[in-house]
């Protein structure tokens, strides 16, 4: 694994019965990241690489929060990680 992971940090993995290259693909571009991973909140920025951003916002109760961080680990068919403030 290429993210060394804390005490302080949450991690969030899934399995998903299917090739790499294709769970991958979801992950190549902006456009097909929001189509799945925008439910509930709005991607605004995603820079798929290492010390790429990622920015979102979600609105509470009539109130944007953003939300977002840094892409700390983007290896091709093996993982991705990044900070969330």
């Amino acid at each position: 694994m290429g993210m060394q992971i804390s005490q302080l940090n949450v991690r969030h993995s899934i399995y998903i019965s299917t090739p790499q290259r294709h769970v991958w693909s979801e992950f190549e571009t902006f456009e097909r990241f929001q189509a799945w991973y925008s439910t509930g909140h709005e991607l605004e920025t995603y820079e798929p690489k290492t010390s790429g951003l990622i920015e979102q916002n979600v609105t509470i109760n009539g109130i944007e929060h953003p939300l977002g961080g840094v892409i700390n680990v983007f290896a091709a068919e093996e993982e991705i990680s990044f900070s969330y403030n």
